[in-house]
C-alpha cells in the first residue's frame, strides 16, 4: 500500500511556523507561568539558538 502525503510540504512548513510562532509568543507572555524546560528547549531549536540556563545567587542591593 503507498501512502502519498496527507499535506504538501508547503502546508506542513506553514504549520511549523505557525507553531513556533505560537511558542515564542507564549514564552513571552508575562502572565503564563507554567513554561517548562522542555518548551523553552522547543523554541530555542525551532529559533535555531542554543538554550542557557544558569543559576545564581541574588546580590543584595
Amino acid at each position: 500500500m503507498n501512502k502519498s502525503p496527507k499535506f504538501s510540504s508547503e502546508v506542513r512548513e506553514r504549520a511549523v511556523r505557525m507553531v513556533q510562532e505560537h511558542m515564542v509568543v507564549r514564552l513571552l507572555d508575562e502572565k503564563d507561568t507554567s513554561v517548562t524546560l522542555a518548551t523553552l528547549a522547543r523554541a530555542s531549536a525551532a529559533l535555531g539558538t542554543s538554550l542557557r540556563f544558569e543559576l545564581g545567587t541574588a546580590v543584595a542591593a
